[in-house]
């Protein structure tokens, strides 16, 4: 019974990552196509969930002012959160931020 319970948990946990590298997927195709509102509503909800490269690529839309307004407030709130998981690319953005 444990076993089952444990493969179930193994499933849903695989079911949950697969979802979101399709939104991600999703949010790159909608950004290459410019269509930068729809990436950055799906990125956001990505980086709501706790994905680093999602927070860290909503803190370049942030900077930016892609798909939203431009706020280098926000911008660096998502690079930190992205920065506190280790993301070495939302710590040179940090660093970019920090330095305007």
């Amino acid at each position: 019974m444990v076993r089952l319970s444990i493969c179930a948990c193994l499933l849903l946990l695989t079911g949950e990552v697969l979802a979101l590298g399709s939104a991600a997927t999703n949010a790159r195709e909608a950004l290459a196509e410019g269509e930068d509102q729809t990436a950055f509503e799906t990125y956001l909800g990505l980086a709501q969930t706790g994905d680093p490269i999602a927070q860290n690529n909503v803190g370049v839309l942030y900077l930016r002012g892609r798909g939203t307004i431009q706020d280098y407030g926000q911008a660096r709130y998502w690079f930190e959160r992205a920065a506190e998981d280790g993301l070495p690319g939302a710590m040179h953005n940090l660093g970019v931020v920090y330095l305007r």
